[in-house]
């Protein structure tokens, strides 16, 4: 979520396996939602107030979004070895 300056809300105080653990449950959810259509549920536009969206597209902008932050976990990683080699 962001605030009103359009800045991620951070979370505090929860710990990490906290957060791996609502993913899980989230993706499997996800996963029981999609199992259960059929192609023309998966193809079938909703309507929403400001602009109309697929199943298809939602679990492909999904994808690309994680895959986003796999990237930035990666370089941040890459940057942290970097560091630690560096001193």
């Amino acid at each position: 979520m962001r605030d009103s300056q359009g800045q991620l809300t951070a979370v505090r105080g929860v710990l990490l396996d906290d957060h791996w653990h609502r993913l899980d449950l989230v993706r499997g959810l996800l996963r029981d939602t999609f199992k259960r259509m059929t192609l023309a549920d998966y193809r079938r536009p909703r309507m929403l107030d400001d602009y109309d969206v697929t199943p298809e597209w939602v679990l492909h902008h999904l994808m690309q979004h994680e895959a986003g932050h796999r990237d930035e976990l990666e370089a941040l990683r890459m940057l942290a070895e970097t560091d630690l080699k560096s001193t």
